[in-house]
């Protein structure tokens, strides 16, 4: 139980650690090159803190990225014969999927995933898109 309790305070220290530097590294090039390209002032610890954070809300959101879209298995089992953690109507879909396009040649494949992007085949979107730029003056 104590090695269980160090271990989760040494890896905050250790996480802790890691954020210190990135805000310094960031800190150090900002008034490494900012300055003297683009004439701009030099910035202080909490600035380039500020600046990690709001370019983690703007471009990386704030939670964590969903671990199952990464899982091996997307194409069958892994080493160890896991599917990984899709959900099983994703598995359903994809196995259906390869199954309907094994011996389709690359221009059936895109006319296939065409039709099913754009709808049904008899009266698809795109061809309902094309149709209307056609129309247009």
């Amino acid at each position: 139980m104590v090695k269980r309790k160090a271990k989760i305070v040494w890896g905050f220290l250790g996480g802790l650690l890691v954020v210190a530097a990135a805000i310094g590294i960031v800190m150090a090039l900002w008034n490494a090159l900012m300055p003297s390209i683009f004439v701009l002032s030099t910035i202080c610890y909490w600035q380039a803190a500020g600046l990690i954070l709001l370019f983690r809300i703007l471009f990386g959101g704030l939670g964590h990225p969903h671990k199952w879209y990464y899982e091996p298995g997307c194409c069958g089992p892994d080493k160890r014969g896991v599917r990984g953690r899709w959900p099983a109507h994703i598995h359903d879909v994809h196995d259906r999927f390869h199954e309907k396009t094994a011996n389709m040649s690359a221009q059936e494949k895109r006319e296939f995933i065409r039709r099913f992007m754009c709808g049904s085949p008899e009266e698809n979107a795109c061809e309902r898109e094309e149709r209307t730029e056609q129309d247009r003056p």
